[in-house]
Parts: C-alpha cells; sequence; structure tokens
C-alpha cells in the first residue's frame, strides 16, 4: 500500500516509520525543503508539497499541526480540501471539539460544543472528508513526549486531562490502514486524573519541586470533560 502522510510531526513520523517496517510504501508531503533528508532516512519518498494529490496513492494519513503563529483554516482546511479525494484516509482531529461538558463524561453521539474559532475550524474540517473512506481519530493530549515542568501552571488544575498515548495512536492507525476502517472515534485512554494531579504525581516521579498552579492565569487546556469511547478497541 502506497501511503501519503501529510503533517510527519511527532504523530506522523511515528506512525510512517511503523507503516514502513509493516510493508507500506511511504511519502512524506514536507512543508519546506529543510527536513527533506531527515524525512528520507526513513521514507520512500519525499516532495515539497504543493497542495496537489499525486495520483499513484492509496492512502492519506493527514496529522497536521499548526506551527506557531499559523492559521487555522490554512493548517487544517487547506489540506483536508487537498487529500479529500484520496481513496481512504485517516485523519487526526482533537476532542477539544467537545468543548466544555463542565466535568461530565461524552462519547462520540455526544455533540461537540466547540467554544473558539479553532476549535470550530477542526469540527469543520473533519465535515470535508467523505465518510465512506475515511476514518477521524480525535485524539486528546498526547503522551510520549517528553515533559518539561514550569515551576507556575496556569489555571486551577481541576480540569479533567483526556490522554492519547502514542503507541496507541500508532498501533491503531496502522489497523485503521490495514483493514479500511471508516468511522468516527475518540482515541484516549482510560486514564482520567485531574490536571494537578497529574502534574503533582509527574513532579514527584522525576524528584521535582510541585509546581504552583495560578488560577488567574489562562490555561491552554481550555473545557472540562470526561472524554471516553463506545469502541472498546480503541480505548486502553
Amino acid at each position: 500500500m502506497k501511503l501519503l502522510i501529510v503533517g510527519a510531526g511527532f504523530v506522523g513520523e511515528r506512525v510512517g516509520k511503523a507503516a514502513k517496517e509493516n510493508g507500506f510504501q511511504v511519502q512524506v508531503a514536507s512543508r519546506t525543503h529543510e527536513k527533506m533528508e531527515h524525512y528520507l532516512s526513513w521514507a520512500d519518498d519525499v516532495f515539497v508539497w504543493n497542495y496537489k494529490l499525486p495520483s499513484n496513492i492509496d492512502a492519506v494519513l493527514l496529522s497536521v499541526a499548526p506551527r506557531e503563529g499559523a492559521n487555522y483554516r490554512d493548517t487544517y482546511l487547506k489540506n483536508a480540501q487537498a487529500v479529500k479525494e484520496a481513496p481512504y484516509i485517516v485523519y487526526t482531529s482533537s476532542t477539544s471539539v467537545y468543548g466544555d461538558y463542565q466535568g461530565q463524561t461524552v462519547n462520540e453521539l455526544t455533540p461537540p460544543l466547540p467554544q473558539n474559532e479553532n476549535q470550530r475550524v477542526l469540527l469543520e474540517t473533519e465535515g470535508v472528508f467523505d465518510p465512506r473512506r475515511t476514518c477521524i481519530f480525535r485524539l486528546g493530549e498526547i503522551t510520549g513526549k517528553t515533559t518539561k515542568l514550569p515551576a507556575v501552571y496556569p489555571g486551577t488544575g481541576e480540569n479533567y486531562c483526556n490522554f492519547s498515548p502514542i503507541d496507541l495512536i500508532v498501533d491503531q492507525t496502522l489497523k485503521a490502514l490495514e483493514n479500511k476502517i471508516t468511522g468516527l472515534f475518540n482515541l484516549v485512554s482510560k486514564d482520567h486524573p485531574t490536571r494537578k494531579e497529574y502534574i503533582l504525581n509527574l513532579a514527584h516521579k522525576l524528584s521535582l519541586p510541585p509546581p504552583i498552579f495560578n488560577p488567574n492565569l489562562s490555561s491552554s487546556h481550555t473545557g472540562n470533560k470526561l472524554v471516553t469511547t463506545l469502541y472498546k478497541t480503541f480505548n486502553i
């Protein structure tokens, strides 16, 4: 299978490497020339992305993320429109589209309540694709990255965490690609500590002083909800 990856960042690169190991022919659409040599170290082919879908691919993984200061419509909608005619698509969306449910449990049947323009763009992007040949994974906070703990955290820390372990993302994305799974899935773990519980526990594990939470500072982790999935296959 020929797989095109649009968005070969933390998620895209790890899926791409795993796909290559599993017999896929992997192409990467690069934003710039600078990273092409790095991508060629693990992919079969790399080209500078011009928003034109190659004619010889079997599937697309769209796992873009906005660069600092980037416009969400350019990052998500423009890329979605460019790849929407692919034979099969896996798109990594975000659980942030659910908005704020004040700590209540949400799942795939829960109506999204986007709170800002960026969340509205993420939800609008999901609607670009033909559901008959698209798998949409709504991701929470991706874990598996190196974590740095600042001395002060914004907010009260009382909101629930919704985690998407990178190993889970890679495993289920490969299964989706191999089996042409379609539908909408919350790709989250069962572990839902509050932000404060998670950070204090992490600080303890790293033998670091516990950070201070400042409710007067605005947090990027907006909207309090406990994200679950109706599908046991996608919940560990």
